[in-house]
C-alpha cells in the first residue's frame, strides 16, 4: 500500500504499470504492477481522478459482483 496526499498525481510507466483504478470518497485506488521487482502494490491518492490514468481499467462498474 502506497499512499499518496494531494496534489500527487499518478504518472505511471514501463516501470510501474496502472492496472486498474476506482475512484471513491475522494480518493483514487490503484492496483499497480511493478515488473522489473515482480511486485503489485495499491496506490492510493488523495483528491484522484479515473481521468488521471486513462490507461486503466475502471473496476466501479463491476466492484458490486467481484466477491
Amino acid at each position: 500500500l502506497r499512499l499518496y496526499p494531494a496534489p500527487c498525481k499518478p504518472d505511471y510507466d514501463f516501470f510501474n504499470i496502472a492496472v486498474w483504478t476506482m475512484e471513491e470518497d475522494g480518493f483514487l485506488f490503484v492496483r499497480s504492477f511493478s515488473p522489473r521487482v515482480d511486485i503489485t502494490f495499491i496506490d492510493v491518492f488523495e483528491g484522484g481522478k479515473l481521468t488521471d490514468v486513462p490507461e486503466a481499467t475502471d473496476i466501479s462498474p463491476i466492484l458490486d459482483k467481484i466477491d
